[in-house]
């Protein structure tokens, strides 16, 4: 990875359905001209010839109306004056609406860099785990027709769902490799079609049935040609799989995330540019009664709340008077604290939490009905949500904490409410197990030189190659025929979007989820998980703690709550290590409030609910 990664120039990207996709880099020093006959050429009828000016200048991107006749504005807000534009805005000239993008800065390929609580790139600290995970992942969807099939409907197939963070896992790369075996094994059945098609039409062309006599020996050669094509296509395709997939790219110490195939298709690749987005983002849509979609299973949770209008006491036998704080202020205290916190890996951000069926009510976490939700949005958007009684949408500080090369991963979600002279704090824990065990298979296959690999493949072939001939036509149907039902599955969607139905935009489990297993695996897994839980726990405590002696508040009541949550987490605790060794399959599969998934389940098709 270079150590100076160059920054892309920001850039204007036309969104709206219906027109042709462009986009205009705004270089340092530029000054252009959107309209039918500006620089930026935007051909709607509604746009003027000189409708808006766009000036990038060292304080950032600047854009003013020109007089335009049907007005430009910003994120809704018509222009009456020059504005500076922020990453995400959305710029509307009449009709069409363009998004303003600045770019993360390029360093090479591979699982994009976190970003600290005001969104500034900062450099990758677990790269490694990402790529173990990745790894097995990716020969997953080599080894495993379902999972592969589950990859490419839940990430490619599903264009206006959000996605929930696959912790410790690059999904882009994930999807690449399940494309690419998609793709090869499309090829090898297509020509094995081909081939079983020539054979029966030079069949046909001998007319056999003429002379039933000499029908055996006109047959035969024209019969074992076609063998002995199906035969070779099977066999390079299986020496290819083997020797050049497997081998070469998903062993250990081999596997690059930058060698996943490059995927064919606009549509294909614009998708992965927003799956790339996702672990950066801080904004999270979510389906069904499930808000913290990709965090796994949910290993502990508390709450209460205090009264903050009682002062402290002053010494003298009266009260202190409490200093007025809001909710923020308890979030960026506890940001601060958790920054400091050290875990290995960690990331320490405020992010917002919304249901796929309000989403839309926000302009600010969507550009269009017809496109997938945002995965960031401003600061601002999320410390100006309060996430009081009746609103939509929550804001967290998160911690992201993942460990053993991404086999375990760590989440925690804490939340803080101010109401008049109560304060409402929520914390929550979750846990993403390693792998199940079939998804280390990749691990389990001898390592076979080149020749050793093509006799084995020959070998193969031989047994395989007459069936797979006589499946071929069968393959390459049910293939169309899958490609088919999401091409009307995303055709249906688009119409119940247009109707006015309401639309479920919130994300399924994570292909991480998907992929975890029942158990801990490791002992010192185990004990690492139920570290992490102590010791974020009691640090959050103390912050907490602080923060109201700072602010003069009576700590009395806030004590207490303390007290419980610590014996009663000590009880819990010595439960988990007592019973480590035999237990944790059991404990892990019956956590409260989670759903196991099922790596086979497939997406279900969303019907219609008039909106009210």
């Amino acid at each position: 990875m270079s150590a100076n990664p160059r920054l892309p120039a920001p850039r204007l990207v036309v969104k709206v359905p219906g027109l042709q996709a462009a986009s205009w880099e705004l270089a340092p020093g530029c000054q252009l001209v959107a309209g039918r006959a500006g620089d930026i050429k935007i051909d709607a009828s509604d746009v003027s010839r000189r409708h808006a000016e766009l000036r990038s200048g060292t304080d950032g991107v600047w854009i003013t109306d020109l007089g335009s006749r049907n007005g430009t504005t910003v994120n809704g807000t018509l222009l009456t004056e020059p504005v500076v534009l922020s990453h995400s805005d959305v710029v509307a000239f009449g009709s069409v609406w363009a998004v303003y993008e600045v770019p993360l800065p390029v360093s090479g390929f591979g699982p994009p860099p976190p970003m600290t609580k005001d969104f500034e790139p900062i450099q990758a600290p677990y790269t490694d785990g990402w790529n173990q995970t990745t790894r097995y992942l990716s020969a997953a969807t080599q080894l495993d027709p379902e999972f592969r099939d589950l990859v490419i409907d839940r990430v490619i197939e599903e264009p206006y769902r959000a996605l929930a963070p696959s912790y410790g896992v690059d999904l882009v790369v994930v999807t690449r490799w399940a494309l690419s075996a998609r793709r090869r094994l499309l090829v090898r059945d297509v020509v094995l079609v081909a081939d079983l098609l020539l054979t029966l039409v030079l069949c046909a062309v001998l007319r056999p049935w003429t002379d039933p006599v000499a029908a055996p020996r006109l047959l035969l050669p024209v019969v074992a040609f076609g063998l002995i094509n199906a035969w070779l296509v099977v066999a390079v395709e299986r020496c290819t799989f083997r020797f050049e997939v497997l081998q070469r790219h998903m062993t250990r110490g081999r596997f690059r995330p930058e060698d996943a195939p490059e995927p064919l298709g606009r549509r294909i690749r614009e998708r992965l540019r927003i799956v790339a987005e996702r672990p950066l983002g801080n904004l999270l849509v979510f389906t069904d009664f499930w808000p913290f979609a990709g965090s796994g299973f949910k290993l502990d949770t508390w709450s209460f709340a205090i009264d903050v209008a009682q002062g402290a006491p002053d010494g003298k036998g009266g009260h202190k008077t409490p200093r007025d704080f809001s909710s923020q202020d308890v979030h960026k205290a506890l940001t601060r604290t958790l920054t400091e916190l050290g875990l290995p890996g960690q990331r320490v951000f405020e992010k917002l939490f919304v249901s796929g069926l309000d989403v839309r009510r926000y302009s600010a976490m969507m550009l269009h009905p017809e496109t997938p939700p945002l995965t960031t949005v401003g600061l601002d958007t999320v410390q100006k949500t309060t996430g009081g009684p009746g609103e939509a949408s929550r804001a967290y500080v998160c911690l992201e904490a993942p460990a053993w090369s991404g086999q375990m991963v760590i989440t925690m979600f804490i939340r803080v409410v101010r109401i008049r002279s109560s304060l409402f704090l929520e914390w929550a824990a979750f846990g993403l197990p390693p792998l199940s065990d079939r998804f280390f298979a990749v691990d389990t296959l001898p390592p076979r030189s080149p020749a050793g690999a093509v006799s084995l493949a020959l070998a193969s072939a031989t047994r395989t190659a007459l069936p797979d001939l006589l499946r071929s036509p069968f393959r390459v149907s049910r293939d169309l025929r899958r490609r088919g039902d999401a091409r009307q599955r995303r055709r249906k969607q688009t119409r119940h979007i247009r109707s006015g139905y309401v639309f479920d935009y919130g994300a399924y489990p994570s292909i991480r989820e998907e992929a975890t297993g029942d158990d801990w695996r490791r002992y010192f897994v185990e004990l690492d998980q139920t570290m992490y839980l102590q010791v974020t726990q009691q640090r959050l405590l103390k912050a907490i703690g602080t923060f109201l002696d700072e602010h003069d508040i009576d700590l009395s009541e806030f004590a207490q709550h303390q007290n419980v949550i610590n014996n009663d987490y000590s009880v819990r605790t010595g439960d988990v290590i007592n019973s480590a060794v035999g237990g944790a399959h059991a404990r892990v599969k019956n956590q409260p409030g989670r759903k196991q998934p099922s790596p086979t389940a497939k997406p279900p098709t969303p019907g219609p609910q008039q909106a009210p």
